[in-house]
């Protein structure tokens, strides 16, 4: 991520720039004893999978580039049968405040409608994002 710190017009991170903000379920059908692997509800196929869930973000420049920028996997607490502490709000809020680390520019946040709650909206807000 210090490559978009440069003073490259073409790589700085700036004002109105979006960071786009995702979870993807990966379907691994084969893979038991693979510890970040768990069962997980897959709304649009209404089925549920043996999957990862993968939390990430894309920086989404004004001049077209699209570049990955950070990932985790969020893991089920399986003795609980309950999300551990570290949910997915948790990591995207982890993921934007590293990238806040490095540019303070005015960043929209693009995310699909599991991410948008009150408290999340609110964090947001507080960190000067849109």
């Amino acid at each position: 991520m210090k490559a978009f710190c440069s003073a490259s017009p073409e790589t700085a991170i700036s004002d109105g720039d979006v960071i786009a903000l995702d979870d993807t379920k990966i379907e691994h059908p084969y893979g038991k004893k693979m510890p970040f692997l768990c069962w997980l509800f897959d709304n649009p196929e209404k089925k549920h999978l043996w999957c990862m869930n993968l939390v990430s973000t894309l920086l989404v420049m004004s001049n077209g580039l699209v570049t990955p920028l950070s990932w985790r996997i969020w893991v089920q607490d399986k003795e609980n049968k309950t999300q551990s502490k570290r949910t997915k709000l948790y990591l995207a809020k982890e993921m934007l405040l590293s990238l806040r680390e490095l540019s303070s520019a005015r960043l929209w946040v693009e995310m699909d409608r599991w991410f948008l709650c009150k408290e999340f909206f609110q964090w947001l807000n507080t960190n000067d994002f849109d």
